[in-house]
């Protein structure tokens, strides 16, 4: 089982928030009402172009929530990202892994039967060390690239697909207007008063995914310390 890709699916599946559009031109300015950001007045492109830069300008997020791989197996996500640095555990067939980047650096901590799946050569500790300890690739090698590689803010906003606007809902309280993605047949739910964030996303194969703690500092996303880590020996 590969679970780089369910994790690449899953970032995708909430990405999709973010999905961008044909048209990336900027909107004119709309002049807000008392009672709402004035959005919901837009085209669907500019809607999400509105709230592409909100999500930029805000600097973190916290994103959570349910996929399905392509066997139907389902999959939970849990990401926090701020800036460049970000911390995301998945859950799948009973193994959970971890993902964490910060200052550049790439992380993983697993379960025993996660890491017996991956073939990576360890050392010898318990399975209770193995299990709290977050494992560091040598330097050079890009054995975790793939879990950590788009995730980044840059990648989450590098979508396409044509939009369609939908009604006006409401997200946990929050109005919101929706915008449905034509080819992925999924959707995604942007606040119409305040910033005009992304709250929801839905995939169309029942995954979703929420989204909250906009500008967050996230002091859990940190170095792991001296005594947690386990480095990778250099490839021969």
């Amino acid at each position: 089982m590969n679970i780089i890709k369910p994790a690449t699916v899953a970032v995708a599946a909430a990405s999709m928030l973010l999905a961008g559009c044909g048209d990336k031109t900027a909107a004119a300015p709309t002049a807000a009402t008392p009672s709402g950001n004035g959005i919901a007045a837009l085209p669907a492109a500019d809607i999400m172009t509105r709230a592409e830069k909100a999500v930029t300008d805000a600097k973190s997020f916290h994103a959570a929530g349910t996929a399905k791989e392509d066997s139907g197996d389902s999959y939970t996500i849990d990401l926090k990202e701020s800036g460049s640095n970000l911390l995301a555990t998945f859950t799948l067939s009973g193994m959970r892994l971890e993902v964490l980047a910060f200052d550049g650096r790439s992380y993983v901590r697993a379960d025993p039967k996660f890491l017996a799946s991956t073939g990576i050569t360890l050392p010898k500790v318990s399975a209770d060390v193995l299990a709290k300890s977050w494992i560091k690739p040598a330097p050079g090698d890009t054995t975790f690239s793939d879990m950590t590689d788009g995730f980044g803010l840059d990648e989450l906003l590098d979508q396409s697909g044509e939009l369609t606007k939908g009604d006006v809902t409401q997200i946990d309280g929050k109005p919101a207007i929706v915008l449905n993605d034509v080819k992925d047949t999924g959707s995604v739910y942007v606040a119409t008063t305040g910033e005009p964030l992304p709250l929801k996303a839905t995939d169309g194969n029942g995954g979703v995914m929420t989204f909250s703690e906009f500008g967050a500092e996230f002091p859990e996303i940190k170095a792991p310390a001296a005594g947690e880590i386990i480095s990778l020996p250099a490839k021969s």
